[in-house]
């Protein structure tokens, strides 16, 4: 089948030029060659063209090379008959294509004019036009006559070459494991995790020509798999069900999502793990295709946390940029040295200082982010914490205040929140080890994260 088409528009001269054989009072009807000669075509299975090939297709006016006599009437036609002679003279194997006419077979020259009125277009009568067997396919396109009898040029040709195959639309799980964290330190945290939704979990690489129907369904079977392949000894949630076990992709979509029931997650707040293995039993419609190697299970993670700050190599997330409403103080001072405390924090400012750790350092973004994580920046492992204390608020008044994090390796502090929280407000403090020289930390810019 056909699918990515690239129509090349080349010119073949069949004879020399008439103007140069023949007398200049002659008034020839041609064709001139287009400017674009290259065009890349995409589409579907079903023949629906993704790019490239916009109908109708516009060409070139017919020309004379003199005013016309007269209002002139001229016919274009496409003519089968000269792809033998084409592949004759290029050495090419082309396959006339079908499903393509002129739009405008009749053009009109006013009187005392050399142009056409309008250009040439090409329109396909055959929505799979592109969609056949052949590779190399040709459209030419002629002069046929015109109503004043003049003389057509007999190199007045355009043939249109195209070469075509087929772009699939391969479907993907974008998804392998889901962690999902409950604060069960909290009243009411059964609710945080009683329905999860996943968006997007299988993708396509293009907007379907038609719905596609995705099946899906808890399967608990592959629980053992899941702790084998990473050491683990998670438990089964047996009442935990899917919203629906059918989705649809319609043509407006490249992705379907699904909403997981949870059930009965109190054992979480006793260390129990759960694990619930989706299962991806059947993708039709709209002749999409697996990607090599795709998987069909997806695993979503429950564990219970309190307000924890885990030190990582690296934060997940959108890096936050702050705004001009971010403000900054370290013991109640906005300023230190040549710097505000405000242009330190930002990693585009040429701005460092020293921060006495033991003294609050407290930060306003001025509007509120989903917080993930953030990385503080210390010029060399001497100069950073030992100790790391984070408390984040949204409005102020109410703050959460985060387990203390042991800093173990240092110049680059990672840390993650166990999970997000929503934040206007920062306080940070920490300790300097007591056998060290050195109780500043070299503060050079601090990143946040969020989500």
């Amino acid at each position: 089948m056909a699918g990515a088409v690239i129509a090349s528009l080349a010119p073949l001269s069949a004879c020399s030029d008439d103007d140069a054989t023949d007398p200049y009072d002659i008034n020839y009807v041609y064709l001139r060659q287009p400017t674009d000669t290259y065009a890349s075509v995409e589409y579907k299975a079903n023949g629906d063209i993704m790019s490239g090939f916009t109908d109708p297709y516009t060409l070139v006016p017919v020309r004379l090379t003199k005013p016309a006599p007269q209002d002139l009437t001229v016919e274009v036609v496409v003519d089968p008959s000269l792809v033998d002679e084409y592949n004759e003279a290029t050495g090419k194997d082309y396959v006339f294509i079908n499903g393509l006419d002129v739009l405008n077979s009749k053009l009109t020259i006013k009187k005392g004019e050399y142009l056409s009125t309008e250009p040439i277009q090409i329109t396909m009568t055959d929505p799979k036009a592109f969609a056949v067997d052949a590779t190399d396919l040709i459209l030419p396109i002629v002069i046929k006559s015109n109503n004043a009898g003049l003389t057509t040029s007999k190199s007045s040709r355009i043939f249109l070459t195209f070469t075509s195959d087929y772009v699939p639309n391969l479907y993907n799980l974008a998804v392998s494991t889901i962690n999902k964290k409950a604060i069960t330190v909290v009243d009411g945290w059964q609710n945080s995790l009683k329905s999860i939704n996943v968006v997007d979990f299988l993708t396509l690489s293009y907007a379907p020509y038609e719905d596609v129907t995705v099946n899906v369904a808890i399967d608990n079977s592959k629980v053992a798999d899941y702790n084998t392949a990473n050491g683990t000894n998670y438990v089964a949630m047996t009442d935990a069900s899917l919203a629906a076990s059918t989705i649809t992709i319609t043509p407006e979509q490249t992705g379907a999502s699904l909403t997981v029931n949870t059930g009965d997650i109190s054992a979480l707040a006793n260390g129990t793990t759960y694990v619930i293995p989706v299962n991806v039993t059947s993708v039709s419609g709209a002749a999409v295709e697996p990607t090599e190697n795709t998987k069909s299970t997806f695993y979503i993670v429950l564990s219970g946390a309190g307000y924890e700050l885990e030190q990582v190599s690296n934060v997940n997330g959108y890096v936050y940029n702050y705004t001009s409403a971010l403000t900054c103080t370290v013991d109640g001072q906005t300023t230190t040295g040549s710097y505000t405390w405000a242009d330190v924090l930002k990693p585009d400012e040429y701005a460092w200082a020293y921060w006495n750790p033991t003294q609050s350092m407290e930060i306003d973004l001025g509007e509120t982010i989903n917080l993930n994580g953030l990385c503080l920046n210390c010029y060399g492992a001497y100069r950073c914490p030992v100790t790391f204390e984070l408390e984040t608020s949204a409005d102020g008044q109410t703050w959460t205040k985060w387990d203390v994090l042991n800093v173990t390796q240092r110049s680059y502090l990672y840390a993650t929140l166990s999970v997000p929280s929503q934040t206007r407000y920062i306080k940070m403090k920490g300790t300097m080890p007591t056998n060290s020289y050195y109780q500043e930390v070299d503060v050079e810019w601090l990143k946040l994260y969020y989500e």
